[in-house]
């Protein structure tokens, strides 16, 4: 049996067992996953579920989740997503250096050492500062391992960390090297964070003032702009994700080990204690410290067991007034494949409330569409398999 008629058949069953349901009155919970397997039919690019097809309720509102109209059918980790809906233009940056786009004017061609196909490089961010595109990258010369800043118009080295301590490839992970932007008066705040597995060396640099590795870092521009001029904002951060201002606050979420993952309050010269304290576990099983006698920082808030947090972004205008007067932030998720819309208390400082949105896909960057018209009910978001999604609040 060839794979076509094979999902035929799969859907044919499928709709004989929804219409047995339907008649005992029940079929109607399953009338979104019906459409999925029509759609996963005639487009076997397409995941199957149920919640891009549907509109679904929670406990205020109801959200539609639906396929951004001009997806370039990529699928993958997303770096960055640029998009003028104006011009009906595209463009996706993904993890593995390569990119989609529909633009009239392509955009810049990755420099060489970055679009090789391998683990030399791995492109975390992508983001614009003072007209100069940046990309942030986690790469591998010899046997050194560092993250640094890249002119990606130029391929002009802007910053350069120094190697992580261990040279074994397979204890480090330059998936966390972090990537969370936020423009200030005259530069960026950047998160860089401990890329690591395993490795307890490249671990401790979080605590260790001379190392950029597991920081929040102040950048600005030389004169020329040909380099970037670094100072350390914060620190004792383990794998720093996304990173938003709300309200007046600067908000970061981060990767906890086993269970642990943080939302923080970004302030100057704060400490936020990894690796000596976390809420999380270690993967065998061994307990960290949750008291310390240094004056760390605690989380606003620890998930347990881990989502997966991905990125941050400000609830969009319809939920922020009818949750007025408390500040409302939306999450993404990898391992959970939702969406957490957070509300905290007036002074923002503390958690009170906490719903999830299951979508099924792996959900990473928010990015907001440029155009002269707001969309004010509505997120955008990339997945690891089902493309870009918009998700409406109605």
């Amino acid at each position: 049996m060839n794979k076509k008629l094979l999902v035929i058949t799969i859907f044919s069953v499928s709709l004989f067992i929804l219409l047995g349901l339907g008649s005992f009155g029940i079929g109607y919970k399953y009338g979104p996953i019906l459409k999925c397997y029509i759609k996963a039919t005639f487009n076997m690019k397409y995941p199957c579920h149920y919640a891009l097809f549907s509109t679904s309720t929670a406990n205020s509102f109801k959200y539609k989740v639906s396929p951004v109209e001009l997806d370039l059918n990529y699928k993958g980790l997303t770096a960055a997503v640029f998009h003028d809906s104006e011009k009906s233009e595209l463009t996706v940056y993904k993890q593995d250096n390569k990119i989609f786009s529909n633009a009239k004017t392509p955009p810049p061609k990755l420099p060489n050492f970055i679009s090789n196909e391998n683990f030399s490089t791995v492109l975390k961010q992508v983001f614009y500062h003072k007209g100069v595109l940046i990309g942030l990258i986690g790469r591998k010369e010899n046997k050194c391992l560092f993250a640094a800043l890249i002119n990606l118009e130029t391929g002009k080295e802007l910053f350069k960390a120094p190697c992580v301590p261990d040279t074994n490839v397979l204890l480090q992970d330059f998936a966390a090297i972090g990537g969370g932007n936020v423009p200030m008066d005259d530069g960026f705040l950047l998160t860089i964070g401990t890329p690591e597995y395993t490795s307890q060396a490249t671990r401790d640099l979080a605590q260790d003032p001379n190392s950029p590795y597991g920081k929040i870092h102040s950048f600005k521009f030389s004169k020329d702009k040909s380099k970037l001029i670094s100072e350390i904002y914060a620190s004792g951060i383990r794998n720093p994700q996304g990173m938003r201002k709300i309200n007046g606050k600067i908000y970061s979420i981060a990767h906890g080990p086993r269970g642990g993952d943080e939302i923080n309050i970004v302030e100057k010269e704060k400490n936020y204690g990894w690796p000596l304290v976390s809420f999380g576990a270690q993967y065998g099983g061994k307990r960290y410290q949750v008291n310390s006698k240094k004056p760390f920082t605690d989380p606003v808030y620890a998930f347990i067991p881990s989502i997966a947090p991905s990125d941050i972004v400000s609830c969009p205008d319809n939920l922020k007034q009818y949750y007025h007067p408390y500040p409302c932030m939306v999450i993404s998720t990898l391992r959970d494949k939702s969406l957490y819309l957070i509300l905290l208390n007036k002074p923002g400082n503390s958690v009170i409330s906490i719903e999830k949105l299951y979508l099924g896909v792996r959900l990473r960057e928010f990015f907001t569409p440029i155009g002269k018209v707001k969309d004010t009910k509505a997120l955008y978001v990339t997945s690891d398999q089902a493309g870009l999604l918009k998700v409406e609040f109605l």
